[in-house]
């Protein structure tokens, strides 16, 4: 397994546990440093995952919260100081899907999650 497949596993798994519909606020730079991947790759895996339709990713603009597509680019959405910083995740049903997917094969640790 690759440390990009891992990274997705594991994100997503964490989302999981949460409340299903909850956002939770992150950094992209913490993510990079808790996943050990690099910062620009987690700002390319995002919103590709975001696409996929596993998560929804948003982020307040001072105003209100927008969809990542919404923003003019991703520099502006990720680099974007409003909220300190933060990305809103949520976990959507393709992804909580794709957790458990991964659980029933039971690849690593993912069959303790």
């Amino acid at each position: 397994m690759t440390s990009y497949q891992s990274f997705m596993d594991r994100f997503l798994a964490d989302l999981a546990i949460h409340s299903p519909g909850q956002a939770l606020h992150h950094r992209h730079m913490e993510l990079s440093m808790r996943y050990q991947i690099p910062d620009v790759d987690v700002r390319e895996l995002l919103p590709q995952w975001a696409h996929q339709g596993y998560i929804q990713l948003e982020a307040w603009d001072g105003t209100r919260v927008r969809d990542w597509s919404e923003w003019p680019d991703l520099n502006s959405f990720f680099f974007n100081s409003t909220d300190a910083g933060h990305v809103r995740i949520t976990l959507l049903a393709t992804g909580r899907e794709y957790v458990e997917l991964v659980r029933k094969k039971g690849i690593g640790f993912m069959a303790d999650i």
